[in-house]
């Protein structure tokens, strides 16, 4: 046998190994003993990416069959490994075919240069395999694995490979067992087993597709046999070598200066450049120009680091200054220079004044002033607040240190003070003071405020907003006024079934802004939908309950989102959405009422309460009270509406403490039960029961007292034979 210049030849005694190693062509492997067959281990394929062509799909090897691509074609990516060298590019559709296939009878040993830069769990990416039967050496679930294709897993290794970094993996199996190893370390073994098939694919499962790999492969090296450790170390660090040992060049990005380029003599500034490529052996040194206009340049003295602290306190004019690397072997990197301007020295120097935003505040809402100054840094800030408007008796807020200042949950208090922002470093005269601007606050107030206490009983709802917006009701039958319904022993509008009809808004509601809407009332339709809010044309906001929850819809345009809860039936309820183009959410009884939901644009505005467009959805329950104010409050002022109504009409979902008793009379053996006119509308419900025992905790033990819904008053004949009877007056 014939052996190449880079061939190393060990001869051994009779039952010793003989190795021949050529690793650009050939590795021949021959157990040599007395009297016995000789069993080779051959480099069957070499596949190296810098052979592959992009244009037709064909990868030629250095050693072996060529592969070709049998659909889509991979592409390859220069610069792609640690030292610069090629990867040809799979993307998960790119099976290749080898011209002829690699017996693997006597076992395989696959080396791979691969970098996978993400995967899918319990998704397989094989890197070589055949037909059934065949070694399949694969990736699966970031790590190595093993199979008799199609057949049997016979192992995986130990360790998920770091993905979107290059990774020289291998594996040895025969029918006596096998092992894996991830960058030059062992990472577990394999089940020993027999290929009758041989591999034909690369990059594939089979070269029909399945499994496919995708990532980058800038080597693949298949031995039929199994190599001994040594053979394995040996290609191991030839593969290092070839891709890995080149260490990245130094590289500095262009210099920098912070906070500005443009500062006032005294203000500290920070050099800087990004730097990639160093070493702990690498030196760095700053230069300036000395204001040359970059004439020359000189180093700095002691500013040998990547960031630099620059006293700025003898310097007035331009300058240039640059950064300057040198590896402890190799030629010095400069940056590209930075210029960086200073002026003289100045106090703090007012370039925007006072201002306030918004410029009149709203109860339970937020004000945010602001102010701006130049000069030498660093500059400390104080704002003050003062009774009186030339910022006499000023004393300093705790904790307003910047030059924004945000005050919350505003009050009718609060009006009236006077804001500025003080100003301070170390140049004389040493601080400088903002105008002093005034806080006004007016009273959150809506656009329409529907109270039941304003309600006539025939048709018109006064507005208690000052807009003089009132609702007047469009129906045939006017609702009643319910007294002594909330909890705490308020009025509601009792708008009861069939009338379907809506109470028309004098005034329509601008809808540029969105709305915020609050409720106090108890539905007592289950069914279908009950509108609060509602248009004249499609495009306004409809604001109802449908299937018991809170839901609002773009009207006749688009159904936009519902509340998670279902709104009580039996007692009266909180309920309010603020919406706007951005964003919108319920609350129900003082609580978020699921998550935000979508915002939407109105095009028309609301006209009508308790109905929409048309005379559809119309509302049926008790309204207490109906709120509407100009686009979406902040959650502070929506509390502090929620506190007010709460207040106002006791605790939701709480009965009435002081409810009107029935009025009895007993003429003969007639009993005569009467209640308010109001209430008409409410059932009358009768338990009997022993007098011993009194009332029963059974809510099935009631019943209405037939025709009571239609009537204030019912006359019911005594039967002395019937044990004790209890009468009680509900909600509809």
């Amino acid at each position: 046998m014939k052996i190449k210049a880079a061939t190393q030849l060990t001869t051994m005694k009779p039952g010793i190994l003989l190795t021949l190693t050529r690793f650009a062509s050939l590795l021949l492997v021959m157990a040599v003993s007395a009297g016995t067959a000789v069993q080779a281990q051959t480099l069957a394929l070499q596949l190296k990416a810098a052979n592959y062509n992009p244009t037709n799909g064909l990868w030629t090897a250095t050693v072996g069959p060529n592969a070709q691509a049998t659909s889509t074609l991979p592409t390859l990516l220069t610069n792609a490994s640690p030292n610069g060298s090629s990867a040809v590019v799979f993307t998960g559709a790119n099976p290749m075919q080898l011209a002829s296939s690699i017996d693997g009878s006597s076992g395989y040993t696959v080396f791979a240069y691969v970098k996978q830069p993400s995967y899918v769990a319990n998704t397989a990416y094989a890197l070589l395999g055949g037909g059934s039967g065949s070694f399949e050496y694969r990736l699966y679930n970031g790590k190595q694995d093993a199979l008799r294709q199609q057949q049997a897993d016979l192992g995986s290794e130990t360790t998920v490979l770091t993905t979107n970094v290059f990774n020289l993996i291998d594996a040895t199996v025969s029918s006596s067992g096998g092992a894996f190893r991830l960058n030059g370390v062992a990472d577990g073994t394999t089940s020993g087993s027999a290929f009758s098939p041989a591999v034909s694919a690369i990059g594939a499962r089979s070269s029909t597709g399945g499994e496919n790999f995708s990532g980058y492969i800038c080597e693949i090296d298949i031995y039929t046999g199994v190599l001994n450790s040594s053979q394995i170390s040996a290609v191991e660090a030839a593969l290092t070598a070839s891709y890995v040992t080149v260490g990245p060049a130094l590289v500095i990005g262009l210099a920098s200066v912070s906070p500005t380029n443009n500062v006032y003599a005294g203000t500290p500034v920070t050099l800087s450049a990004a730097v990639s490529g160093a070493t702990n052996t690498t030196t760095f040194r700053w230069q300036t120009d000395s204001g040359s206009g970059g004439a020359s340049f000189a180093n700095i003295g002691g500013a040998t680091s990547t960031n630099y602290v620059l006293n700025t306190s003898s310097l007035l004019g331009t300058y240039e200054y640059q950064l300057i690397g040198t590896p402890a072997s190799g030629s010095s990197v400069t940056s590209a220079p930075v210029s960086l301007t200073v002026q003289a020295a100045s106090a703090p120097t007012l370039v925007t004044d006072t201002t306030a935003n918004p410029g009149t505040a709203s109860v339970a809402g937020n004000e945010t002033f602001s102010a701006a100054f130049v000069g030498t840094l660093p500059i400390s800030y104080q704002w003050q607040v003062s009774p009186n408007s030339d910022g006499s008796g000023a004393i300093n807020i705790v904790g307003a240190t910047n030059t924004t200042l945000v005050l919350n949950n505003l009050q009718l208090t609060n009006s009236g003070y006077y804001y500025g922002l003080r100003a301070t470093n170390t140049v004389a005269p040493y601080f400088a003071n903002s105008s002093w601007t005034q806080l006004t606050v007016q009273p959150l107030t809506p656009l329409v405020q529907l109270i039941a206490t304003n309600y006539d009983g025939s048709s018109v709802w006064t507005d208690s907003s000052g807009n003089g917006n009132n609702a007047t009701y469009a129906g045939s039958t006017p609702p009643t006024v319910a007294s002594f319904v909330t909890p705490n022993g308020g009025s509601a509008v009792n708008i009861a079934p069939g009338n379907n009809q809506s109470f028309l808004l004098a005034s329509s509601l601008d809808p540029s802004s969105g709305y915020t809407v609050f409720a106090y009332l108890l539905p007592t339709n289950k069914t279908s939908p009950q509108a609060i809010t509602g248009g004249s044309s499609s495009g306004a906001l409809e604001y109802s309950i449908k299937n018991l929850k809170q839901h609002y819809t773009v009207e006749y345009v688009a159904d936009i989102a519902d509340g998670s809860t279902n709104v009580s039936t039996n007692s009266f309820s909180l309920v309010d959405l603020a919406v706007n183009s951005s964003t919108g959410a319920f609350r129900y009884n003082g609580v978020a009422d699921g998550a935000n939901v979508a915002g939407a644009t109105f095009t028309s505005p609301i006209t009508r309460i308790g109905n929409n467009e048309g005379g559809g959805d119309g509302f049926v329950g008790l309204i207490a009270e109906i709120d509407i104010y100009n686009g979406a409050l902040s959650s502070i002022q929506i509390s502090n509406v929620e506190a007010q109504l709460t207040a106002k009409y006791g605790i939701p979902g709480t009965i009435a403490t002081n409810r009107p008793a029935i009025t009895a009379k007993v003429s003969g053996n007639v009993l005569q039960l009467s209640w308010p006119a109001g209430l008409t509308g409410w059932p009358l419900l009768v338990q009997t029961n022993h007098l011993a025992s009194g009332l029963s905790a059974n809510t099935n033990d009631w019943s209405i007292v037939p025709g009571s819904t239609s009537v204030n008053q019912t006359n019911i004949t005594i039967n002395p034979a019937l044990p004790t009877e209890f009468y009680k007056l509900v909600p509809p």
